[in-house]
């Protein structure tokens, strides 16, 4: 079940890198340019930290088909902030087949976020524009990722998650 999960993330990921190029990755690194996915489990349990990763899967696979088309980063921001009803409603459902009661909200917002390396692109440290997704109280460990600028195509995601699981 684990792996089966990891697997979904990963794929999912991974055609989410597809829709942007390495040229614009580096401006917006240069600019400090980044729209973030920051998804905040209801707690630090078992069961919280197992919802919380069905749904970033689930969101992931909805943003994967519903951003693909944006070819810049205020297209982007305009079309998250669009979907953000559906978005909450995705992450609910998966919050909801996991059998939890707690709610969902979905923001477009500031948050800070460490300095972080994924593939093989440095993010730095800073407070960066984010779609957030609390999960119940949100007071868990989270789970974030970089919707803009996306990764080149073909670079391997490194999920802190995914190798904590396989642990």
């Amino acid at each position: 079940m684990k792996r089966k999960t990891i697997a979904i993330l990963l794929i999912a990921f991974t055609v989410m890198q597809i829709f942007c190029g390495c040229g614009e990755h580096t401006k917006a690194v240069e600019e400090n340019r980044f729209l973030r996915v920051h998804v905040r489990a209801d707690s630090d349990s078992a069961q919280a930290q197992a919802v919380k990763i069905k749904a970033v899967a689930a969101v992931e696979r909805f943003l994967s088909r519903e951003l693909a088309s944006c070819k810049s980063e205020q297209e982007l921001k305009e079309r998250a902030t669009e979907l953000l009803p559906a978005i909450t409603s995705v992450a609910l459902s998966a919050v909801k087949s996991a059998g939890c009661g707690y709610g969902v909200r979905a923001y477009l917002g500031k948050e800070t976020f460490p300095a972080c390396t994924l593939g093989g692109k440095t993010y730095p440290k800073g407070a960066y524009d984010a779609l957030v997704i609390l999960l119940g109280t949100g007071r868990g460990d989270n789970w974030w990722s970089v919707l803009y600028p996306q990764y080149d195509s073909g670079t391997e995601y490194r999920s802190l998650i995914a190798e904590w699981f396989s642990a």
